[in-house]
C-alpha cells in the first residue's frame, strides 16, 4: 500500500492582544503576532472606523481613543482571523501654579504645584535653580522671586512650564 503524509497545521490564530494605553503625544505602536496556519503565507492588516493599515507592525500618533481591528490570513485557511485592540488616550498633563501671591516679609508659604493627567506614576518636577524636586517649593518671603516649574512624566511628548509671582512686602 502506498501512503501519502498529510500535515495538517494548527489553525491560523492571533495572540491576545492587549489594550494600549498612550501619553498624548506619543507614538503608539500596533503589532500582531500569528500562530498556526501557514507561517510563511501571512498577510496581516489593520482597520479601524476611518482608517486601514497594511503590514504587521505599524505605527501612528493617535489623538483620541480608538477602536482597531487586527486581521491574518494565510495561503492554507479558509478565513481571515481578527481580533480588537483598543488604542486608549491617557488624559493630557495639566500644571497649575496657582495664582501670583503677596506676603509679608518673612511669612511662611508653600507654592503647591496642582497637576494632573498624563502617566501620573512618573511625574517629574524641575524647579528653576533646583530649588525642590517635588510639587512642593517653600518659598523664602524676604525678596520678591519668580518661581518657574518645569512639569513631565516621561511619556507625553509635552514638558509644561508655569511660573508664579511671589511679591514681599515691606
Amino acid at each position: 500500500p502506498r501512503f501519502t503524509l498529510v500535515e495538517v497545521r494548527p489553525p491560523l490564530s492571533i495572540q491576545n492582544l492587549p489594550a494600549d494605553t498612550i501619553c498624548v503625544g506619543a507614538l503608539a505602536t500596533l503589532s500582531i503576532q500569528a500562530e498556526g496556519g501557514d507561517s510563511n503565507g501571512y498577510r496581516f492588516w489593520w482597520t479601524s472606523d476611518t482608517d486601514t493599515l497594511q503590514g504587521k507592525d505599524n505605527f501612528y500618533f493617535p489623538k483620541t481613543d480608538k477602536m482597531w481591528q487586527a486581521h491574518v490570513f494565510d495561503d492554507c485557511s479558509v478565513d481571515t482571523v481578527s481580533q480588537f485592540i483598543e488604542v486608549v488616550m491617557r488624559d493630557s498633563l495639566r500644571l497649575n501654579l496657582g495664582p501670583d501671591t503677596m506676603l509679608c516679609k518673612g511669612q511662611a508659604y508653600t507654592i503647591r504645584a496642582q497637576v494632573s493627567g498624563g502617566k501620573n506614576y512618573s511625574y517629574t518636577y524641575l524647579w528653576e535653580n533646583n530649588l525642590a524636586s517635588g510639587g512642593n517649593l517653600e518659598v523664602d518671603s524676604f525678596n520678591s522671586e519668580t518661581y518657574q516649574l518645569r512639569f513631565t512624566d516621561g511619556c507625553s511628548a509635552d514638558t509644561l512650564v508655569d511660573e508664579v509671582e511671589v511679591t514681599v512686602r515691606d
